[in-house]
């Protein structure tokens, strides 16, 4: 395959990810289920998760068209971001879903997508945020709070599981 072709290819496929990118910047997760091969439901959310993974994925190409879906998928994640920088995988707006608390695999995502695009958006605050929950991670896998707990979960200073 010729350089010149290649080229045309990749901005054909960003131009298509750009058509599937929403107006605020996110992309949308849809989920089928099936029962014995018949399709009984369909759900298509918003996630901070594929925003942060696609800008991510993204960033060794130049092309002008990576900027823009960058830029508004960074717009979209400082938007998702709770009061100390942590993420959930759905977007805040998705009500029909169990509100699960944020977690670290996500917000850690969606703090590097925003770094990459923009480095001073990610402030020391915000680090000391992450340092500390990550000491507390470490802590808990010695001394584990409780059997199956998700300890990608970030909890407020002095939380139990169960006041969580």
């Amino acid at each position: 395959m010729n350089q010149e072709l290649l080229m045309a290819s990749t901005e054909w496929c960003l131009a298509q990810l750009k058509a599937e990118q929403n107006p605020d910047g996110s992309f949308t997760s849809t989920t089928r289920e099936f029962c014995r091969g018949t399709l009984v439901a369909s759900h298509s959310r918003r996630t901070t998760f594929y925003s942060a993974a696609i800008t991510l994925a993204l960033q060794e190409s130049k092309s002008p068209i990576v900027e823009e879906i960058s830029g508004q998928a960074v717009s979209f994640l400082l938007h998702e971001a709770g009061p100390n920088y942590e993420y959930r995988y759905w977007s805040h707006d998705q009500t029909s879903l169990p509100d699960y608390p944020p977690d670290l695999d996500d917000t850690l995502l969606a703090l590097a997508a925003i770094h990459t695009v923009d480095e001073r958006l990610i402030t020391g605050r915000c680090l000391a945020w992450l340092l500390r929950h990550l000491i507390t991670g470490e802590k808990n896998l010695v001394d584990p709070i409780e059997p199956g707990y998700l300890l990608t979960t970030p909890m407020p200073p002095g939380t139990t599981l169960m006041g969580w």
